[in-house]
């Protein structure tokens, strides 16, 4: 069954991210980001060096850089971005008989993004508020709260002093102030990706009840998609 136009897709890389919010918080965010497709950004520009002499905006942010380890936008605009990015590949990378199926498509993703930075069909969460990537970013960054409700969040001092600037709307949820809604560990960032992911784990995050809730929601999700399937090839 095809994804109506306006749906949001959100994209993630698999063992190395940890989703640590709700979809409408996510929702909420992307909404201030305020462009149809939102990429994570990181500290420093792969695998080309030399495209960041193409970034128009200022680099001096923790987060400057595409990474496309994680992104968000509607499903006509994402669209569109893999179409134009599926013909730059084949001009610019099989035309001489290259594997199309063996590239780096953070390559690919950055030379989209210097094309298209100036006419607000893409932007970068340059604050984390969204995607907290990890390379590069010491672990003195982060630290867990408890709240009265015995939810353990993670926090971030990149988020905290930064997100709030870009987003500004996001900062009067306070509860939210400094939480990313996502971590990947990226690059050399896979260190600390783990040690906060057994931290969380050893201060009783995810709680007994929030897996079972995502494990019926899952289920449910799961048995929708095959109906919609048998109903997609039924005569």
């Amino acid at each position: 069954a095809e994804v109506p136009p306006t749906d949001l897709v959100l994209f993630v890389d698999a063992y190395d991210v940890l989703l640590l919010a709700d979809a409408k918080l996510m929702i909420k965010r992307f909404n201030a980001l305020k462009a149809p497709v939102v990429f994570s950004a990181e500290y420093t520009c792969a695998p080309d060096k030399g495209l960041s002499l193409l970034y128009a905006h200022n680099t001096t942010m923790q987060f400057s850089y595409v990474n496309s380890g994680s992104y968000i936008g509607y499903v006509s605009n994402v669209q569109t971005m893999l179409d134009e990015v599926e013909r730059d590949i084949a001009v610019h990378h099989t035309l001489n008989g290259a594997d199309q199926y063996r590239l780096d498509d953070q390559r690919w993703f950055n030379r989209y993004y210097v094309r298209h930075q100036a006419d607000g069909s893409i932007a970068l969460d340059r604050s984390g508020i969204l995607f907290h990537t990890l390379h590069d970013v010491p672990l003195s960054t982060f630290g867990t709260f408890k709240g009265n409700d015995n939810v353990v969040s993670l926090h971030s001092s990149v988020v905290a002093d930064e997100a709030f600037a870009v987003a500004a709307e996001v900062g009067t949820d306070e509860a939210a102030k400094g939480r990313p809604c996502l971590i990947h560990g990226n690059g050399n960032g896979l260190t600390i990706f783990k040690t906060l992911a057994n931290h969380l784990k050893g201060m009783g995050w995810p709680t007994e009840d929030s897996l079972r809730v995502g494990e019926r929601e899952l289920a449910e999700t799961e048995a929708a998609a095959r109906a919609n399937y048998l109903r997609s090839i039924s005569p």
